[in-house]
């Protein structure tokens, strides 16, 4: 009997597959692979890389696709991918080792951590249960955005086996623009939801689904249309299946966000009253009332939302525990002026994300605030983290630079800075570094003007906050060479020596 079977549904998937399996080439013992229809070489592609394809006819349920797959395979552990998703290295050996190793370490299932990418070099991360063992008690169920997570559990109940979540992330690059497009994507899927609930208007799952399509697509009009639908056709009192939902924590949060955005006072109220009958709380909903009290300023009882975030855990939405909740904390901590507070935030959430967009942004301006006001300590000790992981971005490089100088080590500084003199916003740091030690060196820049302009006085404001008076000095000196390339810098270092 295999080990690990993969068990995955394609439809004219030829430009996906050969990145997918190349991801992942040697871990899977079996690859089943059903067919749904496809016109191009999918079939032939997914053969050469040793897969066993079967055709099924499609009937606009994906659940039925699925479980055939979940017939077909035979390995002791089921795990199932999507051609649009890309597992990275970590995730693969992660795997290899929880089926070779879970029997005795009790282990019937495992979420993998999804990294949905975005436009705009945006994501957001998501925990999916991906991988399970075998069992003929598991099944999908749902025509479209099927899942597999209520029989699981409930055979993990059975069977005294637990759940945990694999190491590394897998990249879903499935929703990018370019290629959703092509895919047609969410028409489909609204075409699908859409229908559903005229068949069954009181169907909570696909309620849900369409809420958070159109959350995803920012479909602003489908979104209220939704929510009114919603809230027209579902029983959200204490005695209806609205408490035993899976995501009823994430749905009412969906209810109320377009709300939010007009009035977040009414919204607390209406999100409050639909969590009222759910008995645990949730890191999420609780992050989404902490956010509304915040937009209401009621600063306090925010507060004490996102520490609450804290003590919960959120294995579908990990962030939710952590960063985000964090970077609210952040957010107060700045609103409140304590700077100090909001650096020691940004710092711990780097011990959970390193590459969270609103956590870079932040570091980010908060490093720029640091530097004007002098604190370079804030700087280097929020960078730590990112530093030790090898992980630091062009700003921060230039942020920790700027940072030992101002704390009066430029030959530290350096060694943040581009050896190429001729290119990069870091390559002309790297320059003005050397000016302050004394080294005078030809001048060629080849970054725009208006950047060169910029990077200059931002670099002169901090040389003359550098502890090191030597620095200063030795910079007052040697900028001479650059008064061909700035016609207006001579007279700025004339002010500044007067003054």
């Amino acid at each position: 009997m295999p080990l690990l079977s993969l068990a995955m549904i394609v439809k004219n998937e030829s430009r996906m597959l050969p990145d997918f399996f190349r991801a992942c080439r040697g871990i899977f013992d079996e690859i089943i692979v059903v067919d749904t229809g496809s016109t191009d070489n999918t079939i032939k592609l997914a053969t050469d890389f040793g897969a066993t394809v079967y055709s099924f006819e499609w009937c606009n349920d994906f659940s039925a696709a699925r479980n055939a797959a979940l017939r077909w395979a035979t390995g002791e552990w089921v795990a199932f991918f999507d051609p649009d998703e890309r597992l990275s290295e970590e995730v693969c050996r992660s795997i290899q080792k929880l089926v070779t190793n879970g029997q005795h370490n009790h282990i019937g299932a495992a979420y993998v951590q999804m990294r949905n990418l975005l436009p705009n070099h945006q994501y957001n991360e998501v925990s999916l249960l991906r991988l399970f063992r075998n069992d003929p008690s598991i099944h999908f169920k749902h025509r479209i955005h099927e899942e597999v997570i209520d029989s699981v559990m409930r055979f993990l109940k059975d069977n005294q086996l637990k759940v945990v979540t694999i190491e590394g992330v897998v990249d879903h690059i499935g929703y990018l623009d370019e290629i959703a497009d092509q895919q047609g994507k969410k028409q489909r899927d609204r075409h699908l939801l859409e229908t559903l609930l005229k068949e069954e208007p009181s169907d909570l799952y696909s309620h849900f689904k369409l809420l958070e399509l159109a959350r995803y697509w920012n479909d602003m009009s489908l979104w209220n249309s939704a929510t009114q639908n919603a809230i027209e056709n579902l029983d959200f009192s204490a005695d209806s299946d609205w408490k035993m939902f899976h995501y009823a924590h994430e749905m009412a949060v969906l209810l109320v966000q377009p709300l939010g955005l007009q009035n977040p006072r009414m919204a607390i109220q209406r999100l409050t009253a639909l969590l009222k009958p759910l008995s645990e709380p949730s890191a999420l909903s609780q992050y989404h009332l902490g956010f509304l009290f915040e937009q209401d300023l009621e600063v306090d009882e925010a507060e004490r939302r996102y520490k609450s975030c804290l003590r919960l855990q959120s294995l579908r939405e990990p962030a939710y525990s952590n960063v985000r909740p964090l970077m609210g904390l952040c957010r107060l901590a700045i609103e409140r002026k304590d700077y100090g507070r909001a650096v020691r935030c940004v710092q711990t959430s780097f011990g959970f994300s390193l590459h969270d967009p609103e956590l870079r942004f932040v570091s980010q301006q908060l490093a720029q605030l640091a530097l004007q006001l002098g604190e370079s300590d804030w700087v280097i000790e929020m960078l730590r983290p990112v530093e030790a992981a090898n992980a630091l971005l062009e700003s921060d490089r230039l942020a920790l630079a700027q940072a030992h100088v101002i704390d009066g080590d430029a030959h530290q500084a350096l060694t943040y800075l581009s050896l190429d003199l001729n290119s990069s916003p870091l390559g002309f740091s790297h320059l003005i570094c050397q000016l302050c030690l004394g080294i005078d060196l030809p001048v060629h820049v080849n970054i725009s003007q208006d950047e060169a302009d910029r990077l200059l006085k931002n670099w002169i404001d901090i040389i003359m906050r550098s502890r090191n008076g030597l620095i200063t000095q030795q910079f007052l000196s040697n900028a001479t060479v650059l008064f061909s390339n700035f016609d207006w810098l001579e007279k700025e270092l004339n002010d500044l020596n007067r003054q």
